[in-house]
C-alpha cells in the first residue's frame, strides 16, 4: 500500500460541503470506485472516477488528495501538484499531502519550497522514516548538510529499509570519529548486514554503506570487499550493453566530421543566455567546476539537466523518421536554429541578470557536435582527472540512476576509452576556442589561476566569489552535493592509493600503472 492510501472504505466524502444528498451519494460512489481502482493499480481508471467525484464534491479534500496520488502514479506531475495544493488549501494540516507536494516540488527543482513542505510533514510525522529521509535528501540539495546528516541518520533508524537511506547516511556520517552518530550508524548497518531476508536492492545499499564506513576507518581491505560485493549485485540486475554504446559513439564520430561541422558553421541560435556545457567522467570534478562558475553573479546553474538529451530523443528525421545521429545528414541551417530554440526553452526559466547558463549533464559528451551547431555561442568545459581516482570513485559510488558501466571494471575501462575517443574527436573537430580543458588536480592546487581561465572562456569578468563556491548556497542535486559545501580542497587527490593492490586488474584494463 502506498504511503498515502488508507484501506478501502475508510475514507468518505459524505461530509463534504455543498450539494444535495443525492449528489453527495454519487460523489461517494465515484470516490469508492476510484479507491478500489487505485488499490488494483488501475491509475487511469482511478483518475477518471476521482475526477467525477471531485466535480460532484469540489470541497472534498479527500477526493482531491486521492486524485493527486492517481496523477502522481500516472506521471502527470503538473496535475498532481495542482490537486495536492488544492488538498492542502482544504485541509492545511494534511501532513501526508504536504509530503507528496514536497516530493513533487523536488522533481521540479523548486527545492526551497520543497524543504518547507517536507519540514512541515516531518514535524507532524516524526516516526515515518520515508518522510524524514526525503526531508534529509532535500536539505542536502539546498546545502543544509548538518540538517541532512541529522535527519538521514534518524530516518535510517526509523526505517532501516527506506530506499537509499543507508548509503546516504554513510556518506554523511564519518564512521571514523567513534562518536555517537558513528556508533548509531554502525549499529544499524551491522543489523542490516546480518539479516538473511534483506531484499537485494537494500543489500546493495548496505554493501556500499559498509564500504564507505570501513574506508572512513581506513580498513581498506574490508571496504573494497564490501564495494565489490555491492557492485556485483548491482551489475547482475542491470540490462546494459557497453557494445551498443560503443557503436552509437562511433556512429556519432563518423557523422560529425570536421568537414560537416565547418560546412554548417554559424547556422545555430544566438541565444540571450550563453550555454556552457560542463562534461567529464563521473566523479571527475564537474560539479566543482559548475559551482565555481555558479558563484559568479552572472551565471545560472542548470545542473544535470536532460534538456539536450531530450531534444535529441524527440527529434526524428524527415525521411522515414531516422534517429540520431542518422538525421544529421538532413540538417539545414533553419533546423539548427530551431533545435537551439527547443533546447533553450527546455532549460530552467531565465533568472534576472544571468547571462550564462551551465548544463552539467555528463552524457552530453556524445552531443557536443550538435550543441555547437545549434547554439552559436555555446562553450564547452572538459574536466580531466587522474583516471585512477575516477575509476575508484565510480566503482565505489552507488548512483541513483545511469552510469551502468561503473559496476564492472572491464566495462568501466571500455567506457573510459570510449569517452577519451569522443573528447579527442571534439578536440579536433570543433573550432578553436570552443573547448576548454581543466585538470582537476591543477584546479584544486591553484584555484584562482584556473577559475580565471574558466571565466575568460565563458566571457565573464573576474569575480572573487568564484574562489569560495561553497558560500554561494547554490542548489546541487548530484552525488557531490555534500562535498561542494566545503571550501575547495585536494583531499580526493590520490584516493586510489590505499586500494592499489585491489585495483591492479582494473588499472591493467585501463592501461594504467598502479
Amino acid at each position: 500500500m502506498s504511503l498515502y492510501e488508507s484501506e478501502s472504505g475508510q475514507a468518505s466524502v459524505e461530509g463534504s460541503p455543498g450539494g444535495t444528498a443525492a449528489r453527495r451519494a454519487r460523489a461517494q460512489t465515484f470516490f469508492e470506485q476510484g479507491q478500489r481502482l487505485l488499490n488494483r493499480g488501475d491509475n487511469a481508471g482511478a483518475k477518471e472516477a476521482l475526477t467525477q467525484a471531485l466535480l460532484l464534491a469540489p470541497g472534498s479534500s479527500r477526493v482531491a488528495g486521492f486524485l493527486a496520488l492517481a496523477c502522481t502514479r500516472l506521471g502527470d506531475k503538473v496535475e498532481a501538484e495542482r490537486h495536492a495544493r488544492a488538498t492542502l488549501e482544504l485541509d492545511p494540516q494534511n501532513a501526508l499531502m504536504a509530503h507528496l507536494l514536497g516530493t513533487l516540488l523536488v522533481e521540479r527543482d523548486q527545492l526551497v519550497e520543497a524543504v518547507a513542505w517536507l519540514t512541515f510533514a516531518a514535524d507532524r510525522l516524526p516516526d515515518m522514516g520515508q518522510v524524514v529521509r526525503d526531508l534529509a535528501a532535500t536539505q542536502l540539495f539546498v546545502g543544509d548538510v548538518e540538517g541532512a546528516r541529522r535527519n538521514m541518520l534518524r530516518a535510517l533508524e526509523l526505517d532501516p529499509l527506506a530506499p537509499e537511506a543507508s548509503f546516504a547516511a554513510a556518506r554523511l556520517v564519518n564512521a571514523a570519529d567513534d562518536g555517537e552518530d558513528a556508533q548509531r550508524l554502525m549499529a544499524v548497518l551491522d543489523a542490516l548486514q546480518a539479516r538473511e531476508d534483506l531484499q537485494v536492492e537494500r543489500r546493495i545499499e548496505v554493501c556500499y554503506a559498509l564500504g564507505r564506513a570501513h574506508e572512513d576507518r581506513k580498513d581498506f581491505d574490508r571496504a573494497f570487499q564490501a564495494y565489490a560485493e555491492g557492485a556485483r549485485l548491482k551489475r547482475a540486475g542491470l540490462d546494459y550493453s557497453i557494445e551498443d554504446l560503443e557503436a552509437h559513439a562511433q556512429r556519432i564520430i563518423e557523422m560529425f566530421s570536421s568537414e560537416r561541422i565547418r560546412a554548417m558553421q554559424g547556422a545555430g541560435l544566438k541565444a540571450r543566455r550563453r550555454p556552457v556545457f560542463v562534461v567529464g567522467m563521473p566523479r571527475s570534478g564537474t560539479t566543482l567546476v559548475e559551482q565555481i562558475l555558479g558563484a559568479h553573479t552572472d551565471v545560472q546553474c542548470a545542473g544535470e539537466n536532460p534538456a539536450l538529451i531530450n531534444t535529441v530523443v524527440m527529434t526524428k528525421g524527415k525521411q522515414g523518421g531516422a534517429r540520431f545521429p542518422d538525421w544529421v545528414t538532413e540538417l539545414r541551417p533553419g533546423d539548427c536554429e530551431r533545435l537551439g530554440v527547443t533546447y533553450m526553452q527546455a532549460l530552467p526559466p531565465p533568472q534576472l541578470g544571468r547571462t550564462v547558463v551551465t548544463d552539467k549533464r555528463l552524457e552530453n559528451v556524445l552531443y557536443l557536435g550538435l550543441a555547437h551547431l545549434c547554439l552559436e555561442d555555446a562553450r564547452i568545459v572538459h574536466v580531466r582527472r587522474d583516471p585512477r581516482d575516477t575509476a575508484l570513485a565510480c566503482f565505489t559510488m552507488l548512483f541513483s540512476e545511469g552510469q551502468e558501466y561503473s559496476y564492472d571494471f572491464a566495462e568501466l575501462a571500455r567506457y573510459q576509452q570510449l569517452y577519451e575517443r569522443m573528447i579527442a574527436h571534439w578536440r579536433e573537430a570543433l573550432p578553436p576556442g570552443r573547448l576548454l580543458e581543466i585538470d582537476y588536480e591543477a584546479l584544486v592546487a591553484d584555484p584562482e589561476t584556473h577559475a580565471r581561465r574558466l571565466l575568460e572562456h565563458v566571457g565573464l569578468e573576474w569575480d572573487e566569489a568564484c574562489l569560495h563556491p561553497h558560500e554561494a548556497r547554490k542548489m546541487v542535486r548530484s552525488a557531490s552535493a555534500a562535498q561542494v559545501r566545503e571550501p575547495i580542497h585536494a583531499r580526493g587527490v590520490g584516493r586510489w592509493r590505499p586500494f592499489a593492490e585491489h585495483l591492479k586488474p582494473a588499472f591493467e584494463a585501463l592501461g594504467l600503472e598502479a
